[in-house]
């Protein structure tokens, strides 16, 4: 059989959904869409950087989404969104697949496949118009989990010159990681939004158990979970808990912007395979008719409980070897340029230099691309 190529995987599954519905229906559908078309590498010897390596390739870092929304009547509408991403070989995914029922005009309920807030900028992760950089820094935006399938509750209102938003919402996931199945029930996730004209603001909490699932017995992390039966839940967390917590501020009054974000990652129990994380990003913006000139500083800080391991136990130098691969304290900057070429596209150029204080490793990297929406 003829192998699709990741286009053509594209261009059929988009066109399958079209196809679902007669053309009675179609027309009631509102289709919107986006895509980011781009490329980069590493350079000057440099070690990898997200999805970046020292071959210029456009995969990893391309992105083509399309969302339909139907109002059902009577405050009740329907939205899929399938997203195809180049770093999983553009295979269609729906990223959201919810109904909402309107209960008022402040208030509404969702329940499906939904968006996980858990930043700033989350309900535009994918959509790289709605940002400066061709994708967020991932000292900040790097996580396994972007949706769950539950339920959430959305309040808007103001009073004075403030606008409010509340969200409350909860639900489960899985996903595949190389270490097993990795199931995560979200108890609570809450955002809060306070706006004062050109500031907006955000305070974030989720909080959550995971369970690791399905972990093949011959790969490193089960011999070590073995190794080590004192330290229960340290390399396969079984129902552990933890919380992700943060705030960002953005003020944007056109001319210029800047915002922070500092977001942490912490686990209940002493786990060794998973490392707690300290986030931040810092960036600025300065706009001159059609062009955004922007810098960001992002950085991350992540950390176990390998201390639980005394240097002198045997077993040390194996936990140490397996835990190098996931710690890291990482210092990137980026400097970009943003061209609005068009009303619907943005032509983008950035340079980036990061340092890994734990890997005593530093990395420099370039991307560019266009991003547009439909």
């Amino acid at each position: 059989m003829r192998k699709l190529g990741n286009m053509n995987k594209l261009t059929l599954a988009l066109s399958s959904v079209c196809i679902l519905y007669p053309a009675t229906v179609f027309a009631e559908i509102d289709w919107r869409g986006y895509a980011t078309i781009a490329a980069g590498k590493t350079f000057d010897g440099g070690t990898s950087y997200d999805t970046l390596t020292d071959e210029l390739e456009m995969d990893n870092l391309s992105v083509v989404g399309l969302q339909g929304s139907s109002d059902l009547s009577d405050g009740l509408s329907a939205t899929v969104q399938l997203v195809a991403r180049g770093k999983n070989d553009f295979d269609p995914e729906f990223e959201w697949a919810y109904v909402k029922y309107q209960i008022n005009d402040n208030a509404d309920v969702k329940i499906g496949r939904l968006r996980a807030p858990f930043y700033f900028y989350s309900e535009y992760l994918d959509v790289s118009y709605a940002y400066s950089w061709i994708a967020p820094p991932i000292e900040v935006y790097a996580a396994n989990v972007t949706n769950y399938d539950g339920i959430n509750f959305y309040y808007t209102n103001s009073f004075s010159s403030f606008d409010y938003a509340i969200y409350l919402g909860s639900g489960k996931r899985e996903v595949t990681l190389s270490v097993g199945e990795l199931s995560g029930t979200y108890d609570i996730i809450s955002n809060f939004d306070l706006n004062y004209g050109d500031l907006k603001t955000k305070l974030i909490y989720s909080q959550f158990e995971l369970t690791v699932t399905n972990s093949d017995s011959s790969s490193s992390i089960s011999q070590l979970d073995q190794n080590f039966p004192d330290l229960p839940n340290a390399f396969l967390p079984t129902d552990m808990g933890g919380y992700i917590a943060g705030l960002a501020g953005y003020y944007d009054p056109g001319t210029y912007y800047f915002g922070v974000e500092y977001a942490e990652v912490r686990f209940d129990d002493d786990v060794i395979s998973l490392a707690e994380d300290d986030r931040f990003l810092a960036t600025l913006g300065y706009r001159y008719e059609e062009y955004t000139l922007h810098y960001s500083y992002s950085s991350s800080d992540k950390t176990n409980d390998l201390d639980k391991v005394s240097t002198s136990d045997a077993r040390y130098a194996s936990a140490k070897s397996f835990t190098d691969n996931v710690l890291t304290d990482d210092k990137t900057h980026i400097i970009g340029l943003r061209y609005d070429f068009h009303s619907n596209a943005a032509l983008k150029f950035e340079y980036g230099f990061t340092d890994d204080d734990y890997a005593d490793e530093d990395t420099q990297f370039f991307r560019t691309g266009v991003s547009i929406i439909f």
